[in-house]
């Protein structure tokens, strides 16, 4: 048990809230996903049903909450890389949270601004992407050490 207590710095708590922000972005993506699909043809009056019968919900012919699912799965397996003990984790985490920046931003500004739709599942999915960011900024601000197994190593007394 002391070995887990060892492990619970700050960088290890941010990269921790980065797994749970992604965890439940995936629920939500994965849920705005399956009702793009089985409910596509319906013309429903709720904001999702408005948001997900428009134009900007697509990219190309995929819509824009498949890309979401897919960014939290490529999430989870870099933080899962990571438990593992790899050493590369924000060598991968980089650019696909910068990348995510400009994104998030777009569609916040889309949502809130041109399409004046307040989804709630897409409101929750900005609110685990801005925990994200900024979880991911602490943690280059607070990174140390290559993995968790190193951390414990290196506190354990001579």
């Amino acid at each position: 048990m002391t070995d887990f207590w060892e492990m619970m710095d700050a960088e290890t708590i941010s990269l921790m809230l980065i797994g749970v922000a992604a965890i439940f972005g995936l629920q939500n993506s994965m849920a705005m996903a399956m009702r793009h699909h089985l409910f596509r043809n319906l013309s429903g009056k709720s904001p999702c049903d408005r948001l997900l019968g428009s134009p900007q919900a697509y990219i190309g012919p995929v819509p824009v909450a498949f890309f979401a699912a897919f960014y939290y799965l490529l999430l989870l397996g870099i933080l899962f890389n990571w438990l593992l003990g790899d050493e590369m984790i924000l060598n991968w985490l980089s650019p696909l949270v910068l990348i995510s920046l400009p994104v998030t931003a777009y569609y916040a500004w889309l949502l809130f601004f041109k399409l004046r739709i307040r989804c709630m599942g897409c409101v929750r999915i900005q609110i685990f992407n801005l925990l994200i960011m900024v979880s991911y900024f602490s943690t280059c601000l607070l990174y140390t050490s290559p993995s968790p197994r190193d951390r414990t190593r290196s506190r354990m007394p001579s």
